[in-house]
């Protein structure tokens, strides 16, 4: 493998090659999916380039990035997130456009900044609906631009939840508000002429709020997203859903399981619940006088809106910013924004 890596990645292991060799037998025996082909190859690709990244801007502190890259790599390939057979592969990509262009921290703190970067692209891609190529970019574009790991690794928290992790809006938006203005603003894809503190509010009050426009438009009843599916297709649902409300979120009951739904302009995710939560949220459902359903029109203090696909509704749920709407022919729930 030497005569396919840089020269001082092929140094370090040299120099080391027992203590290596040793880890790698101890990582063999701990995960008996331990590739040696892929290991040697995830080597070769994905970590080298940062090696050689590193070596550009702190040479003194390759041996130690390589250190901490090797068991990463090890974990990485014995737990099977690498070789799994997956394309793309995001943690791969992760390592190759990400890594490189935070060679700089990354020498500072290899074995934190490495174990966050991976804990981050693990979560990311393994999450349903989660779009990881999306956190990739956003990270690739400001890496090189900070110079300071805590602000960088804030921004990664607001990029996830760009990238569809919807359940940490309110923990991504307050860690926005810590950050210098220009990370902020790109880590949720705000143009750089806005003010992040218009912009901010802006995003507190309303899920639906789209930071990439100039200027939010008149509030509008307006269909923003159709989630969920039919098991059978890879989705969760088993049988046509019902929605119940839960403050910020919705409960969804499929059958004889549920799951808590929270969505947003950037995505939306599923994550199990309880059918007693379900059915105690639907005993306090609260009436809604300027709410109305006729056939697939839905009408909500005054402004109307045409659901397409609505047929035959079967439950309906409302919090300050959306309504939720389930149907009798369809394994999804239907959400419409109100502001």
């Amino acid at each position: 493998m030497n005569d396919s890596i840089s020269k001082e990645f092929a140094s370090v292991l040299a120099s080391g090659r027992n203590d290596f060799n040793a880890r790698f037998a101890y990582a063999s025996k701990k995960y008996p999916d331990l590739n040696p082909v892929i290991f040697s190859e995830f080597l070769r690709t994905s970590m080298d380039p940062l090696v050689q990244a590193v070596n550009s801007v702190n040479p003194d502190r390759v041996a130690a990035v390589v250190s901490a890259a090797y068991d990463a790599a090890l974990e990485l390939v014995g737990l099977r997130f690498i070789g799994s057979g997956v394309h793309p592969n995001h943690i791969e990509q992760g390592w190759k456009r990400v890594f490189p262009k935070m060679a700089s921290l990354i020498a500072d703190a290899p074995t934190y900044l490495i174990a966050a970067i991976n804990n981050a692209l693990i979560h990311i891609a393994s999450t349903p609906g989660a779009h990881p190529e999306k956190w990739i970019e956003i990270l690739e574009g400001m890496a090189p631009e900070c110079a300071d790991a805590e602000i960088l690794l804030k921004a990664g928290q607001v990029a996830a939840w760009r990238a569809g992790l919807a359940q940490y809006r309110t923990g991504a938006l307050a860690s926005a508000d810590t950050i210098p203005e220009k990370f902020a603003l790109t880590a949720v894809g705000a143009p750089l002429s806005q003010n992040w503190s218009s912009i901010y509010k802006k995003l507190l009050v309303d899920p639906w709020f789209d930071p990439s426009r100039e200027q939010a438009g008149p509030p509008l009843l307006r269909v923003v997203a159709q989630v969920g599916n039919f098991r059978g297709y890879g989705g969760l649902f088993a049988e046509p859903p019902l929605v119940a409300s839960s403050g910020e979120h919705f409960l969804v009951l499929s059958g004889e399981s549920c799951w808590a739904l929270s969505a947003d302009k950037f995505g939306a995710v599923f994550h199990r619940a309880s059918t007693e939560e379900f059915f105690e949220a639907q005993g306090k459902k609260a009436s809604n006088p300027g709410f109305e359903i006729i056939l697939n029109e839905v009408t909500f203090n005054g402004m109307k809106c045409e659901v397409p696909g609505l047929v035959k509704c079967t439950s309906s749920a409302m919090n300050k910013t959306t309504i939720a709407l389930t149907s009798a022919f369809s394994h999804s729930v239907i959400l419409i924004a109100v502001i």
